[in-house]
């Protein structure tokens, strides 16, 4: 799960009616509940907060949107709204994030190779200090795969 917190705003007098977040770049939408939201009034920011489910591992998309009390909503990139008129854009906040899925078994017991070695997992881009596995261990896992180029 992700844990998310934000900020809304709708302008003209409008005021923020719903809150939608993806954690798979915009193709599964779940509304932040009206608990979960600041009070609406006239001219102002709603803060709210949730968790959505992240399942997957990798690099994926955090997208946000908003829709406000005239049922306008952000258009999904800032290619459909660019508006040099008012603040050049207002499309949906989207944010690159790398999930690290534990339940996964093979990120699981990475993970506890860090945590034995008392090494920090972060930040994930910075090469290791110790082997990740064995020589032997690399050479049966590519025996065991295809070639991955053609040789005819």
């Amino acid at each position: 799960m992700l844990t998310c917190v934000g900020w809304a705003y709708s302008g003209g007098g409008r005021w923020p009616e719903r809150v939608e977040v993806s954690s798979d770049g915009g193709y599964t939408w779940y509304g932040v509940p009206e608990e979960n939201m600041s009070a609406k009034h006239k001219f102002t920011w709603r803060t709210w907060k949730m968790s959505v489910p992240c399942d997957h591992e990798g690099w994926t998309e955090l997208v946000v949107r908003c829709w406000d009390n005239s049922l306008n909503t952000q258009p999904m990139e800032v290619r459909h709204s660019w508006n040099w008129g008012l603040h050049v854009t207002s499309s949906c906040h989207r944010v690159k994030i790398y999930s690290v899925n534990a339940s996964r078994p093979a990120t699981k017991r990475r993970l506890e190779q860090f945590e034995e070695r008392k090494e920090s997992f972060l930040p994930i881009t910075r090469p290791t200090e110790f082997s990740t596995m064995s020589a032997e261990e690399y050479e049966k896992a590519w025996a065991s795969k295809e070639p991955r180029d053609v040789d005819e």
